[in-house]
This record gives C-alpha cells, structure tokens and sequence, in this order.
C-alpha cells in the first residue's frame, strides 16, 4: 500500500492518472502507519504456538549471475513505473532477457491465475460499458470514490475495481484509498488474499477456521481504517 509498485491497483492509478509522487505519498502514508500499528498490535493476539513444517526445503546456491539480472530488471521496471522508460521497452527487455538466460522460470508462472486477471478484466470493461451501469455509477461515484471503491472491491477484487471507477471520477487521491481500503474485508476483495488462501489450501490447514478468523480481523482491519478516514476528511 505504501509505494506505486507496492500493489497493482497503485501501479494502476499512479499511472493512469499520471499522479505526482509527493502527492501520492501524502494521500496514501497515514493509512499505511496506521495500518503497521494494527498489525503490530494484532501480533500480541497471535498466540505462542509454535508453527511446524511438514515440507522438507533443500538448501540451493544462490545464482549470483541470475541475482544481478533481476536486480538490473527490477530497476529497469521503476525507470518504467516513474516514467523514464516506456513499458513496451519494458517489456520486451525482460521478455528477452529472461528468455535467453532464465527460460525455465517461464514454466513456472501460473498462468491460470494470469488468465484470470485477463478474464476479469475484460468482464469489468464490458461491464463498465452497459448503458445501465454506465449511467448508475456516473451517478454514485463522483464524491463517493472511498466508499464506492470499498464496496466494488469486495465483489469483484481492489484491481478490477480500481480499472472500473477510474472511468467515472477524476478524484484519484480518494480512490487511491478507496481501493486499498476495499482489499480489506471479503476473501476475494484482494487477489493477494486469494493467492495466499490457495496456499493454504495446499498446506491442509483446515479452511473453515482460516476463513473465520481471516474474515473477523479484515473486517475490523475495514472499520477502524475507515473511522480513520472519517476522521481525517
């Protein structure tokens, strides 16, 4: 939440709305402060039990030759991020690079979870074109960008929302916080949540219990972000 490659809806609107750097650290940083205490404080709440790890990991040497490519394209990718460097020179130079010197990483992206994205995207853009709701969110998003934004996100995930009601308002500042806020609360109102959530299917945790306790503390996690909110407006 804190920078504008920290997240993809951040990456998102930092560009579309070709936002000043200053202006977005000023909207964004009380939130993220206030988030870090909450988390903080959630950590004493986390009991003493030890975790225990069924999986084996081996130890492997780290390639330092693939280390300092990354590096350079990490660095290329923020030249691209504030502007510098377009994205298609971006793209390609990663593309290639990984390529010729990595290629085997490339079977290892889930692409599922890539189309999924794509799909989703597509489905947002349509949606956002039906006359009926082109009209309707015309009508409730301008000057309701935070709680609109919190509300799209917990059905249709914080990045799609971010691409949907940025059509409909200029106020990018308090959609910014609208959409961070919004990955806060359902399961599916962050694709990172559904990410790790798929993890922990894969480590046999039993869900139920997972969801409950992930569900209560998002939602708390929701509400005292958004009485932050109410107060600072």
């Amino acid at each position: 939440m804190f920078t504008p490659i920290g997240n993809p809806q951040n990456l998102y609107l930092f560009s579309a709305y070709n936002m000043d750097i200053e202006d977005f650290f000023k909207t964004i940083v009380p939130y993220v402060l206030f988030s870090l205490i909450l988390l903080i404080i959630a950590v004493f709440f986390a009991g003493t039990k030890k975790v225990s790890i069924c999986k084996t990991y081996k130890n492997e040497k780290i390639n330092i030759k693939l280390l300092c490519l990354y590096i350079l394209l990490f660095i290329i990718a923020l030249l691209s991020v504030f502007r510098i460097i377009h994205f298609i020179v971006l793209l390609a130079v990663i593309v290639v690079a990984v390529f010729i010197l990595d290629k085997q990483v490339l079977a290892k992206v889930d692409y599922s979870l890539l189309l999924t994205f794509v799909f989703l995207f597509v489905f947002i853009g349509n949606l956002g074109n039906i006359p009926g709701i082109n009209d309707f969110l015309h009508n409730i998003v301008e000057g309701n960008e935070v709680i609109t934004g919190i509300i799209t996100s917990q059905v249709f995930s914080n990045v799609p929302a971010a691409i949907l009601l940025s059509g409909f308002t200029n106020n990018a500042n308090m959609l910014l916080i609208g959409v961070n806020l919004g990955g806060l609360g359902t399961l599916i109102a962050s694709m990172a949540s559904l990410i790790s959530f798929k993890f922990i299917q894969k480590e046999n945790i039993k869900s139920p219990k997972y969801l409950m306790v992930f569900s209560l503390t998002n939602i708390i996690f929701l509400i005292l972000n958004l009485s932050l909110w109410i107060i600072i407006k």
